[in-house]
């Protein structure tokens, strides 16, 4: 309950879980990066990795990870 309830108290005092969002910081965040589908597609395959590594070397998921 803890970890559930303190990070929600400081979120509460945060600007942006106010409501009050400028419709010009919402424009900047919306483009879009030149490298972000390449960033999305190595994350995706390094997940997809970790349990291939695991069947082929049968070694624990984590170790998997760690070579990431």
């Amino acid at each position: 309950m803890v970890c559930m309830i303190v990070p929600v108290a400081l979120a509460t005092t945060l600007s942006p879980f106010k409501g009050n969002i400028d419709e010009k910081a919402e424009q900047i965040n919306s483009e879009t990066h030149k490298y972000g589908a390449h960033m999305f597609y190595l994350g995706l395959s390094a997940i997809i990795f970790v349990p291939v590594f695991k069947t082929l070397t049968h070694l624990p998921p984590y170790v998997g990870m760690m070579f990431h």
